[in-house]
């Protein structure tokens, strides 16, 4: 398995489905955090807030299932959040007498890096890289 495919382990999926619904933001946060804690890796930045911005989004602006996958790619996780809707998520200009936009600012700010892939006829993926601490010396 290349370092780039999903890593599999006891007790949840490769990928994870989920209806359209708020408590989906939940499971999909406990799930990225169930896979980063099985590799034994501890994250730099909590992935937690990411993972419910990119999940609100699918839940807010798209009809239809969402998938989460994470992957473990040389010193980071990549969460990727896979929606039906091809629209592009945007980073808003700061305004603070707006109560809504922040979420992709946030994404922003504790990701290494992100981006999206968009999959002819099928929507898109929202990715989002977090920065895993370095393995302490055996």
């Amino acid at each position: 398995m290349s370092a780039d495919q999903p890593v599999p382990f006891d007790g949840a999926p490769d990928v994870l489905r989920l209806g359209n619904e708020t408590a989906s933001v939940r499971a999909a946060r406990a799930y990225v955090r169930e896979v980063i804690n099985s590799w034994g890796a501890t994250p730099v930045n909590d992935p937690d807030l990411a993972t419910s911005e990119v999940l609100t989004n699918a839940v807010i602006h798209t009809d239809g299932q969402i998938e989460v996958r994470v992957r473990h790619l040389d010193g980071h996780a990549r969460v990727e959040v896979h929606d039906v809707d091809p629209a592009s998520p945007e980073v808003l200009p700061a305004d603070p007498a707006r109560a809504g936009g922040w979420g992709m600012r946030l994404v922003e700010s504790l990701a290494t890096c992100w981006g999206v892939t968009n999959i002819e006829d099928d929507g898109k993926i929202v990715w989002f890289d977090i920065e895993l601490m370095p393995a302490a010396p055996a």
